[in-house]
């Protein structure tokens, strides 16, 4: 009987160590919960579309737990944006409009009726149905803001890491 409990609660505490080290769980909280209770839950990193009309995106999620609430990505200096670089680089917007290829964006905005507060919404970048190809390091960043119930939450800039994507056709 020891011997059982001892194995299961082994196995459990591996379990939750997995889950604590999963890289899902490292991106869990890419922004802090903003003043209209809205986050960018993940980022992931850029890559090759399993569907060849693609290319290489990325895609990330939003979610806002009040209602009405609005991700707002579609202003003059809000969006997403898709680049690629010669070399990695910091995560600083203008090294990034220096160094590197725009290589497409997303402008959608979310928006959060009381019907479906709490949803989590994903989006891809670039949305324009673009195919996207090229040699070097590949990353992402969105900037963002939320309005609501609460007014206008912080601006949030968040990067993707970068990643190496070799993809010429």
């Amino acid at each position: 009987m020891h011997l059982r409990l001892r194995s299961t609660l082994a196995a459990a505490l591996m379990a939750v160590g997995f889950v604590a080290l999963s890289p899902a769980m490292a991106l869990a909280n890419v922004t802090a919960w903003d003043t209209n209770s809205c986050a960018q839950l993940s980022m992931d990193y850029p890559h090759v579309s399993s569907d060849p009309r693609w290319g290489v995106l990325q895609k990330a999620t939003w979610q806002c737990n009040t209602a009405p609430a609005t991700v707002h990505m579609n202003t003059a200096y809000m969006g997403w944006w898709l680049w690629v670089c010669p070399t990695a680089g910091p995560d600083d917007e203008n090294w990034i409009t220096s160094n590197c290829q725009y290589k497409g964006s997303n402008n959608t905005s979310i928006y959060w009726d009381t019907s479906h507060v709490g949803w989590a919404y994903t989006l891809w970048v670039p949305n324009s149905g673009t195919r996207t190809i090229g040699t070097g390091y590949w990353v992402a960043c969105a900037q963002w803001y939320s309005s609501g119930y609460h007014g206008n939450g912080q601006t949030f800039l968040t990067f993707s890491a970068y990643q190496y994507i070799d993809l010429r056709s």
